[in-house]
C-alpha cells in the first residue's frame, strides 16, 4: 500500500471519529435537555404524586431489566 492510500485511510479515520463524536455531543444535548424537562416536571408535582411516578417509573425499568434479561438467557 502506497504511503498515500495510507495517509488518505487515516484521514478517513480520523474524520469518522471526529463525526461520531459531534454526533454523540449532539444526542447528548438533546438527551440532558429532555432529562432536565423530566425533572423539573416531576418536581412540580406534590410530594405523594411524586412518589407515585418514581415508583412507576422504577417498577418500569425493573420489567424492562428483566425483559432484557430474559432474552438474553432464553
Amino acid at each position: 500500500m502506497s504511503k498515500n492510500v495510507k495517509i488518505a485511510l487515516i484521514v478517513l479515520g480520523l474524520s469518522l471519529v471526529i463525526a461520531l463524536a459531534v454526533f454523540l455531543k449532539r444526542e447528548k444535548t438533546i438527551v440532558d435537555a429532555a432529562t432536565d424537562k423530566i425533572a423539573d416536571t416531576i418536581d412540580e408535582l406534590d410530594p405523594a404524586a411524586r412518589a407515585a411516578v418514581v415508583a412507576r417509573l422504577g417498577i418500569e425499568a425493573k420489567d424492562k431489566a428483566l425483559e432484557v434479561k430474559d432474552s438474553l438467557v432464553g
